[in-house]
Formats: structure tokens, sequence, C-alpha cells
């Protein structure tokens, strides 16, 4: 699939599309107050969800149930951006763990073989 066809299958899972027109390059139009935006979907989010951010300014005409929409969106968003980011930092902590744990079995391993000369060493002097 190339990155052409990847953003096609983006582009329609996107609740939010619904509420745009696509223009060339990374434009969209509003399709409530058709305010040209440039930054796609994300700064169209920010737009419709009349949250403060990014220098968007907020719909004037958008439908208070988009709005609701919109924001559960952005928040859903957020919520998996930090799941991931707690997971990615769980599996680090477990790879430091089982390196640690290899590292201790590994020296245990040689303190026994260690051990192991020594009373060979003494049973053969004695």
């Amino acid at each position: 699939m190339t990155n052409t066809q990847l953003s096609g299958v983006l582009r329609e899972r996107d609740a939010c599309w619904e509420y745009c027109d696509k223009l060339d390059g990374n434009k969209v139009r509003c399709r409530f107050c058709h305010k040209v935006l440039n930054g796609g979907i994300s700064r169209l989010k920010f737009h419709l969800s009349q949250i403060p951010s990014k220098g968007v300014n907020p719909c004037t005409k958008v439908k208070e149930d988009v709005i609701d929409k919109v924001k559960a969106i952005i928040s859903a968003k957020e919520e998996y951006k930090e799941f991931q980011l707690l997971k990615r930092q769980r599996v680090a902590e477990l790879k430091q763990e089982y390196s640690y744990d290899r590292t201790k079995v590994n020296l245990e391993q040689q303190i026994g073989k260690q051990y192991e000369v020594y009373v060979n060493y003494f049973e053969d002097h004695n």
C-alpha cells in the first residue's frame, strides 16, 4: 500500500472529515463557516471543538452536538497517546529488569562454576 493509499484510508477512518472539504496541500475548508484552515484535520478538530489551541480561531457556526463529538474524539486520542506512552515505558522497564535478571543469573552461574573449581581443587589437594 502506497503512502497516498494509506493516507486515504486514514482520512476515511477519521470521523471529522465529514465536517470539512479537503483542499490542495494540507488545507481544509470547514463546512459550517467555510473558513479555510492550513494544517489539515488536526487543526480543524480544534477549530470545531472551540478548544483554544494551536492558534486556531474557533468556529462560530458549528452545532453543539458536533462540538461535543469532536471534543470526545480529541480526548480519546489524547488518552490513547497517554496509554501508548505508558505502555512503551513499561516495556522499557521490563527490558531493564530482564537484562538485570539475565546478568544476575550469568553471575550466579559463573560464581557457581568458580565454587566447583575451588571444591575440586581442595578435594584433589587434601
